[in-house]
């Protein structure tokens, strides 16, 4: 199955999860930037998992991909930390 979120404003940048409810073999996480905008992506919790960052020039936009594969479902339980601290996870910081 695929499926396209696609976000226009910055605002709805600041935390991007790979895991989901259920176990996915593959996920990509694609960053469009205009040439004339920095942004820093951090990636945090990632030990442990297969993610591979790219980056290329497409045009005038830079791309920054991360793909995931063979991810498990997001489990939590009662009384840990929240899934920032225990899950894959990126920031998008703009200046």
């Amino acid at each position: 199955m695929r499926s396209i979120k696609k976000l226009d404003d910055a605002k709805y940048l600041t935390t991007i999860f790979f895991q989901e409810k259920y176990p996915l073999s593959e996920k990509r996480i694609s960053f469009v930037v205009p040439a004339d905008i920095e942004v820093e992506i951090r990636e945090f919790n990632f030990a442990g998992f297969t993610i591979v960052r790219s980056e290329r020039t497409v045009g005038t936009n830079k791309v920054i991909q991360f793909t995931a594969k063979n991810l498990s479902g997001m489990k939590t339980e009662s009384y840990e930390r929240g899934v920032q601290y225990n899950h894959p996870v990126t920031w998008a910081v703009i200046d």
